[in-house]
């Protein structure tokens, strides 16, 4: 247990690299006693390639109290290092604690990059909750995968950030990575709390926000500057934080238990390929532009000589009748747009006589309607021709 210093918890000097901190208590006893912490931060690092924390059964730190950041990196030399594992703003036991005066993780100087923030393991995973904000990042660079933002080792108790955002980026921050395409590389960001967002990115460029699952925050899930909602501009030729990356715009979800179809358009750099990643909610952001609590799949479309794309994809996904769908753009260089206004999920109902899902094929002429749950009460193939198992009778549809 490292407490109650008048500085730091523990200091890691300029060009002291290569050094292991594992299986320490800095700013507690474990008792919950917030008196515990040290002055200023409780991990100060100015050297590079440290290791903070571990894969190993006793090589997680926890770091609370503190009366300042968690963990500060900020010498201009201080790059490559990784925080693995660790618990940063809750107490030993993962379901209570007060924080960090501060932030719980602070990428602060322009040479200090190329640092990693989690894993995509269970066990790389660190839990940055209750701070008086997640992250902040001026520095290239770094990725931020597979952590707990804003909620306990369970991930679903309210635990969010006393003040700020979840994951602050402002300039400087250019090339970061939070997120990504790998399996368990997901963030999970949750519960700011005074109008704040999962991640905001005020400032940068080529900042990949992918596969994660955000959701519950009292702003936006993504934001692009400081100004809320960015609508759209036609090309795409407008600069500010990631370029202003214009969103995809959507038409309809469709599906059922399975999978979902989802139509939209799409407007940016001509001539040009993005990935569009999908998300679902089980209920709309405030604004209209969702979040994303469910990472969904992806589609990669290519603009035309006038900067427009469709839409139209169907992913292996479970959905709700009811729920709602947003998506992001991202284009090849990183740069990863706000969050979509959200469409509604539409089931087919597969014996009312309506294009429920608004698809333009009815009832059993609707392939939804012959997978999935749809199927057992839905339609069967007798002749060529496909019925209604309810109702035989009078609703024989021939294709």
């Amino acid at each position: 247990m490292i407490t109650n210093f008048s500085r730091y918890g523990i200091s890691i000097q300029s060009n002291a690299d290569n050094i292991t901190i594992a299986g320490n208590w800095v700013g507690t006893d474990g008792s919950g006693t917030t008196s515990m912490g040290n002055s200023n931060s409780g991990i100060n690092i100015l050297g590079a390639y440290n290791l903070i924390g571990g894969t190993g059964t006793y090589d997680q730190n926890v770091i609370v109290n503190n009366g300042n950041e968690g963990i500060n990196i900020t010498n201009a030399t201080s790059s490559n290092n990784s925080i693995i594992g660790n618990i940063i703003g809750l107490e030993p036991d993962g379901i209570s604690g007060a924080g960090n005066s501060d932030v719980g993780i602070a990428l602060l100087s322009s040479g200090s990059g190329s640092n990693i923030i989690g894993g995509t393991t269970v066990a790389e995973r660190n839990i940055i909750s209750m701070n008086f904000e997640g992250m902040e990042i001026s520095c290239p660079n770094n990725i931020i995968q597979g952590n707990y933002f804003g909620t306990d080792t369970s991930g679903t108790l309210n635990f969010g950030q006393r003040s700020s955002d979840a994951i602050e980026i402002i300039s400087g921050g250019n090339n970061n990575t939070i997120g990504g395409t790998a399996t368990g590389a997901g963030n999970l960001i949750a519960f700011t709390k005074n109008n704040k967002h999962g991640v905001s990115i005020q400032g940068g460029t080529g900042n990949a926000v992918l596969g994660n699952d955000i959701h519950s925050n009292t702003g936006l899930g993504i934001d692009l500057g400081t100004s809320g909602v960015t609508s759209n501009d036609s090309g795409d030729g407008d600069s500010g934080a990631n370029n202003l990356q214009n969103y995809p715009v959507l038409s309809t979800a469709s599906g059922n238990t399975s999978q979902i179809n989802i139509t939209g358009t799409f407007n940016s750099v001509s001539g040009t390929l993005y990935r569009i990643e999908f998300f679902a909610s089980s209920a709309d952001d405030p604004s209209g532009y969702g979040e994303g609590e469910r990472y969904l799949g992806f589609t990669n479309v290519t603009t035309d000589g006038s900067g427009n794309a469709s839409i139209n994809t169907t992913i292996a996904a479970s959905v709700s009748n009811g729920e709602f769908v947003t998506a992001t753009a991202t284009d090849p260089f990183n740069n990863t747009s706000e969050f979509s206004a959200t469409v509604i999920v539409a089931f087919e109902i597969c014996d009312n006589g309506i294009d429920d899902d608004g698809d333009g094929l009815i009832d059993c002429l609707d392939p939804d309607c012959g997978t999935g749950s749809n199927i057992i009460s839905g339609c069967i193939t007798v002749n060529s021709c496909l019925l209604y198992t309810s109702d035989a009778a009078d609703d024989l549809l021939c294709v």
